[in-house]
């Protein structure tokens, strides 16, 4: 049997629909029939929905419609549904967090990657070769700070953990030890209301377990995490008082990335609740007018206008794009790029 690849999608902006069907595209691409592909969707607007199945005919991904039923944890343990079944976001807590594990396993006997609609892999990570060349490790992304919530003090982690990628290994029983550490963390912590899981719980909660696993890391400057506005962003959920989640400016860190050889994915954080996400734009922006920079030079050349810092001389002006390299193949690479900022 194949290894299973699922994306889970619920109520999130257009855009968020928008970077799904380019995930879905890409990762299919590279992996081919490698997979069994599937869609686990929830709470989605009928447009939304037609995208969905539009996307799902066209790649030949299957479809699975989530329910409640199929949750680790108990739906009234994670704050209570608004009208339709949807869930509320007020800037900090989310009602209805755990859907990306709805179920915990689709194939208990084979490999299963679960990633978030956000995520786009543009090349064969080593990371999931690894990974599924053995039988007992787990899969994560590494993240740029710790953002745990509740169960920070549950990871055993020094590396930051990310939960926007993850893998299962065969016949294990991941919906057990997701229950048990809930509980565990409920009973620990019982001045601390849990009616309501944060979005860093979630993470922290995933990380916790993982953490607890023989695991295999995917770092931070392979899959790329980008912010959708600024270098700084502040979430509450870490233990009520809110943590400050820092990057490089998204346009900064987009460059660095996509002339860097070690790069082979991006992950748009916050594109499903924030409308216009910086660094997508500038993603859709690169891929239509810049696909082709990097075809008339080989990967050397690449790896050492990367390693040079190069990309720090299209930060500026035009001119200093210009004036920047040497030789005219740089020039024409720091021309190029600089015609991004449009």
């Amino acid at each position: 049997m194949k290894p299973v690849f699922r994306w889970t999608v619920g109520n999130c902006t257009d855009q968020g629909i928008e970077i799904l069907c380019e995930s879905v595209r890409r990762a299919v691409q590279i992996y081919e029939d490698k997979f069994d592909w599937y869609i686990c969707h929830n709470n989605l607007k009928p447009k939304q929905l037609v995208d969905i199945v539009t996307m799902s005919d066209m790649f030949g991904v299957k479809m699975r419609k989530q329910s409640s039923r199929g949750l680790p944890i108990s739906q009234s343990s994670m704050g209570s549904p608004m009208s339709g079944s949807e869930f509320d976001w007020d800037g900090s807590r989310v009602g209805g967090t755990l859907w990306k594990l709805c179920p915990p396993r689709m194939q208990y006997d084979v490999h299963e990657i679960i990633m978030d609609n956000d995520v786009i892999l543009t090349d064969k990570l080593p990371e999931i070769e690894e990974f599924l060349g053995v039988s007992d490790k787990c899969l994560i992304l590494q993240d740029n700070v710790q953002f745990y919530g509740n169960f920070a003090n549950y990871v055993e982690s020094e590396v930051p953990l990310n939960t926007g990628l993850i893998g299962l290994p065969p016949h294990y029983y991941f919906a057990d030890d997701i229950s048990d550490m809930y509980y565990q963390v409920q009973s620990d912590n019982s001045h601390h209301d849990f009616s309501c899981l944060s979005q860093a719980d979630e993470q922290g909660m995933i990380a916790a377990i993982i953490s607890k696993k023989d695991h295999i890391v995917i770092k931070n400057d392979v899959v790329v995490e980008l912010l959708g506005r600024t270098s700084e962003q502040r979430y509450a959920g870490r233990g009520g008082s809110g943590t400050t989640k820092k990057h490089l400016t998204s346009y900064r860190r987009f460059c660095e990335s996509i002339f860097s050889p070690r790069r082979k994915g991006y992950h748009f954080c916050q594109a499903n609740r924030i409308e216009t996400h910086f660094a997508w734009e500038l993603y859709k922006k690169f891929q239509e007018s810049g696909a082709g920079i990097l075809a008339s030079f080989g990967n050397r050349e690449a790896e050492r206008i990367a390693r040079r810092g190069y990309v720090e001389g299209c930060l500026g002006s035009k001119s200093l794009a210009k004036n920047w390299s040497e030789t005219y193949a740089e020039r024409r690479l720091a021309m190029a790029k600089s015609e991004l900022d449009g």
